[in-house]
Formats: C-alpha cells, structure tokens, sequence
C-alpha cells in the first residue's frame, strides 16, 4: 500500500509499505478520507515535537470502512463506516480514571507515534479499539 511516512523532520516519503492485517483487538481500516491539518505541518517542520516518535506514517484525522477486524472485536464489523478519535489514552493515570481521557498523562496519539490515516489502510490497535476511538457513521 502506498503511505505518506515521516522520516525526519522535512523528510517525508511516499512510499509502499506492507499492508498491515488486523491481530487480536485491532480493526483494519480502509482510509477513505483523511484531512490534513497545520499540527501535521509543524510535525513535518519540527516545530511540533510533543507525543511524536519518528519515523511515522502521518495522519490523525481519519475516516473510512472497516474491512477486517481481529478476535475478541464484536462492536465493529466489515463494512462499517468509521471516523476516528485519535487519541490513545492509557486508562491508567489520573485524568483517565476521572473521566478525562483528553488530558492522559500517557497518551499515544495516531499519526504522531501510531501509523496513522495518510496510508491506503490504517490498523487501528487494540488499546484504542478498547477505548472506543471508532464512531460508526
């Protein structure tokens, strides 16, 4: 599959990557649009350095169809038509366990430090499927 992956700042490559198949908690989704926004430029420029672990396939705001999920996932089925929450919060520290997933201590965000959307198919890992960082549309 094609995918827009960041090397180092300024250095972003498209290139084929291996497509990814979804593991026991994970959804595999088809991208079917993917905005990008001035945080993914500042990324690209360096200027944007917080929760970023290169390199990265770009891309936190996704939307598209599930095509295949992993065992142990019953709340989504191929052929849904998803968008995604980026943010992946811990469920551990303090914000999480008041209900404040948003401000995790922790959290790993996709297209910063989790492949993200700018890809023909993004997986979606277990800890965010738990999470319910999928909305079916």
């Amino acid at each position: 599959m094609l995918a827009a992956r960041l090397m180092a700042v300024n250095d972003l490559k498209v290139e084929d990557v291996p497509t990814p198949s979804a593991g026991g908690g994970e959804v595999l989704v088809e991208v079917g649009a993917n905005t990008i926004c001035g945080t993914d430029l500042r990324i690209i420029r360096g200027e944007k350095t917080s929760y970023v672990e290169l390199p990265v396939i770009l891309g936190h705001e996704a939307a598209g169809r599930v095509v295949e999920v992993g065992e142990g996932v019953d709340r989504y089925a191929p052929g849904d038509r998803v968008a995604l929450n980026p943010g992946i919060p811990d469920r551990r520290c303090w914000a999480c366990r008041h209900d404040l997933e948003n401000v995790c201590e922790h959290k790993r965000i996709v297209g910063y430090s989790v492949d993200g959307g700018l890809a023909q198919y993004m997986l979606v890992p277990a800890e965010s499927v738990d999470a319910g960082s999928l909305f079916v549309a």
